[in-house]
């Protein structure tokens, strides 16, 4: 998984306060406007985008 959402309800909801965390070894960025997670390495091409969740999360789906 890449890409988590909805977080604030989940145990994951501690990245909140520190702004990330840390998932099976892999490091994810808290995008508060989402309430979302995401793989360190895909805010590369999470910025691209604008901060255009929506059309983010189609690419990554295919």
């Amino acid at each position: 998984m890449k890409i988590y959402t909805n977080i604030s309800q989940t145990q994951l909801s501690v990245a909140r306060h520190y702004g990330a965390c840390t998932i099976n070894g892999d490091r994810y960025i808290y995008i508060p406007q989402h309430d979302a997670l995401i793989e360190e390495g895909l805010m590369k091409e999470y910025n691209k985008f604008n901060g255009n969740f929506e059309e983010f999360i189609k690419m990554q789906n295919g």
